[in-house]
C-alpha cells in the first residue's frame, strides 16, 4: 500500500513495518465483526426472549422471540416502557423489589404474570441484568425471558388432580 522509489530505499523498513500493522489491524477488525455478527445472529435467532431498557425502563431493543410470544412488533414497542407488558396481577412490591436490585447492579430471576398484545395472558421466567459501559455506570438492562405458560398450566392440573385425590382419599375413610 505504498510507493517507493528505487532511489528511497531506506523507507522500505517503515513501509513494510507501517503495512503489517496495518495488516494486524484489518484482521483484528474483521475478527471483531465476525464475534459480533455470530453474536447478532444468536440474539436474533435464539429461543429466548430478549428485551433491552434504558435505565428507566424505555424498551430500546427486542428480538424476534419477543414479538413471537407478546404479539408486539418491534415499531410498536420501541420507545415504550416495559410497563405496558404489565397484567395488573403481580403486585406493587414485586416490581419495587426488582428494580431495587437491579438499581444496585444485581441480577433479578423471578416469575412473571404478563400481557399480550391481544389481551391474553402468559408467565414467564426472567432474568434481568444490568449492562454497564467501560466506568462501570449502568447504562442500560437486559431482559432474557422464557415463556413458560404450559409449564404453569401443567403444575396447576396437576395441583387440582392431587386435591381431587385428597377428596376422594378423605371420602373413603
Amino acid at each position: 500500500h505504498d510507493f517507493l522509489l528505487k532511489d528511497r530505499l531506506a523507507r522500505l523498513c517503515s513501509a513494510i513495518e507501517r503495512e503489517l500493522r496495518e495488516a494486524e489491524a484489518r484482521r483484528s477488525r474483521r475478527q471483531t465483526e465476525d464475534q459480533l455478527r455470530k453474536l447478532s445472529q444468536a440474539v436474533e435467532q435464539g429461543p429466548a426472549v430478549v428485551c433491552i431498557t434504558d435505565p428507566a425502563g424505555t424498551i430500546e431493543y427486542v428480538n424476534p422471540r419477543f414479538t413471537e410470544v407478546t404479539g408486539y412488533t418491534p415499531p410498536e414497542v420501541v420507545g415504550q416502557s416495559a410497563r405496558l407488558l404489565k397484567s395488573g396481577r403481580c403486585t406493587r412490591s414485586e416490581y419495587e423489589q426488582l428494580w431495587d436490585t437491579i438499581s444496585r447492579g444485581e441480577t433479578w430471576r423471578g416469575n412473571f404474570l404478563n400481557r399480550r398484545r391481544d389481551g391474553s395472558q402468559y408467565w414467564e421466567s426472567a432474568t434481568i441484568a444490568p449492562i454497564r459501559d467501560a466506568a462501570g455506570i449502568i447504562t442500560h438492562y437486559l431482559k432474557l425471558a422464557e415463556d413458560i405458560t404450559s409449564q404453569k398450566a401443567a403444575e396447576q392440573r396437576i395441583r387440582e388432580q392431587a386435591e381431587l385425590l385428597d377428596h376422594a382419599s378423605d371420602a373413603i375413610h
